[in-house]
């Protein structure tokens, strides 16, 4: 996975969900890849219970340390998907800013939707609860908890209810 992430100003929220599914997808794959692993040290420290050689003992060293290099590459790829879906909520959040501001309504409804395809991620996601905590400690170092300031407040100006915003701002405030 190569960890240089990619910030351009003119990514668009999905570009950045897409990555969060690529990083998704090499999450799935260590996890199978880590479920195998262990399979195999299991398999292997049996037989080292029934003959205890120095052979079988470093075939129980080298599969701990494979299952320890594929451990080390999880907690990267969650960061990641963190990473990316704060980009997108980002992203998402400042057009809803600026459509709130030329009562754009339906500009207002594609970015909730957005915000939906976030919010399956933090909500469904296997990686519960680690990864909304995660994705709300970014947010919150971003600063996107003003954002969501800013949005509330057009968003009453304008009568204009956003129903996955509302969602959303709660994973990212905590209330």
């Amino acid at each position: 996975m190569d960890n240089n992430l990619n910030f351009q100003s003119g990514n668009s929220a999905f570009t950045y969900i897409s990555q969060a599914q690529n990083a998704y997808s090499h999450y799935l794959q260590k996890k199978v890849e880590l479920n195998t692993l262990d399979s195999n040290l299991n398999a292997v420290n049996r037989q080292f219970e029934i003959f205890p050689t120095q052979q079988n003992l470093f075939a129980v060293q080298e599969a701990w340390n494979r299952k320890l290099i594929v451990m080390q590459q999880i907690p990267q790829l969650v960061s990641d998907i963190a990473i990316y879906l704060k980009e997108a909520t980002k992203q998402a959040f400042t057009s809803i800013q600026m459509s709130l501001a030329t009562n754009n309504k339906v500009n207002i409804i594609l970015s909730d939707n957005t915000l939906s395809s976030i919010l399956l991620f933090l909500e469904q996601s296997p990686m519960k609860p680690y990864l909304p905590a995660l994705y709300k400690q970014y947010c919150v170092n971003d600063n996107i908890p003003m954002q969501v300031s800013d949005i509330e407040i057009r968003a009453r100006l304008s009568r204009m209810t956003i129903p996955n915003f509302d969602r959303i701002k709660v994973i990212i405030r905590g209330y």
